[in-house]
């Protein structure tokens, strides 16, 4: 189920012209918990970091709260989009 929210949040967000790179897309308390970033240079030490516990600058994390698949999708685009216009 997690795959197939994060390849539709991730084709949704491309088709409205937004870059994020997810690194850690997973269930937390039975909610859909996702981490990501804009920046593609840092993936890879985001990913690192993210084992550690830890969350470079520049990334971010998120919850949402729906449960209907088709909400969880629209959801979490919203909340990236919302970001990506703070920054």
């Amino acid at each position: 189920m997690l795959n197939t929210i994060q390849k539709r949040v991730e084709e949704k967000l491309k088709e409205d012209g937004i870059e994020v790179y997810f690194y850690a897309f997973e269930m937390a308390d039975g909610l859909p918990y996702f981490a990501y970033t804009f920046d593609k240079e840092i993936v890879d030490e985001a990913k690192e970091d993210w084992k550690s516990g830890l969350m470079p600058m520049n990334c971010y994390d998120d919850y949402s709260f729906e449960e209907d698949i088709d909400d969880i999708v629209e959801d979490i685009c919203s909340i990236v989009s919302e970001r990506k216009n703070e920054i």
